[in-house]
């Protein structure tokens, strides 16, 4: 549907809902498996808390890098009238890149941190983050992932 000037477009519902649900089982996880002094979501019971959540390393830790990437692409996605390929590319590369350089920050720890101001928020997150490479690679997928979707969802062959 061809929308004219001024117009508010819909959001493509299968890609945002679909961005919907990754952010709220990525609100869920962070919610149920880290510790609430690094976030701002509320603490949560430990009788609430899943096993398979609370375990550690690897790749599960890296679930949230994946999430957070995929959701924010397809919701982006997914306000854009009728995208070509090459806009939900850079939409994807943009993500992937904005994820990856907080990764990064988080490897760099408190490195010069004396000399750049940053909001409380984001001093918690780069000094008790860690950097972690399954996270990038967890980005990584998450772009794909989101981008192959996407371009499942165009309309026409630009």
């Amino acid at each position: 549907m061809k929308t004219r000037r001024g117009q508010i477009r819909h959001p493509e519902i299968g890609t945002f809902g679909l961005g919907i649900v990754l952010l709220v089982f990525g609100f869920l996880y962070y919610a149920v498996s880290r510790d609430p002094n690094m976030h701002y979501i509320f603490p949560i019971p430990d009788y609430f808390k899943w096993g398979l959540l609370t375990l550690s390393g690897g790749i599960l830790n890296a679930i949230p890098s994946f999430l957070h990437t995929a959701a924010f692409i397809l919701l982006t996605v997914s306000v854009l009238s009728n995208p070509c390929r090459k806009i939900i590319l850079l939409v994807a590369l943009f993500w992937v890149i904005l994820n990856s350089l907080f990764e990064f920050a988080q490897a760099l720890n408190n490195v010069g941190s004396e000399h750049v101001y940053l909001s409380d928020h984001y001093a918690r997150y780069l000094t008790s983050g860690t950097f972690d490479s399954w996270d990038l690679a967890a980005i990584m997928f998450g772009g794909i992932f989101a981008y192959l979707f996407s371009l499942s969802k165009v309309k026409e062959n630009r």
